[in-house]
């Protein structure tokens, strides 16, 4: 599966979704889009007991989705070093 730059999608399993404990084919994942409006994607994580999500862009710019929406204003910009 080839994702496009330009979305973000996450992996939710389909037991959350369909409020059981563990799906009947024991294949439990589906893909929703979360944003289409952020430029290269290539990490996304949340803190515990937090609702935010926060994603890191190609070039290290860190944005955070907050109910749904991606804020205007990034949360950060790490320094990037060569190897």
């Amino acid at each position: 599966m080839t994702v496009s730059r330009r979305w973000l999608l996450l992996l939710v399993p389909l037991s959350v979704i369909r409020g059981q404990s563990r799906p009947a084919n024991g294949v439990g994942v589906t893909l929703r889009t979360v944003s289409s409006s952020l430029d290269f994607p290539v990490y996304l994580t949340a803190a515990p007991s937090d609702p935010r999500l926060f994603v890191v862009e190609k070039g290290g710019r860190v944005r955070v989705i907050k109910n749904g929406q991606l804020l205007p204003t990034p949360w950060r910009q790490l320094r990037l070093g060569h190897v």
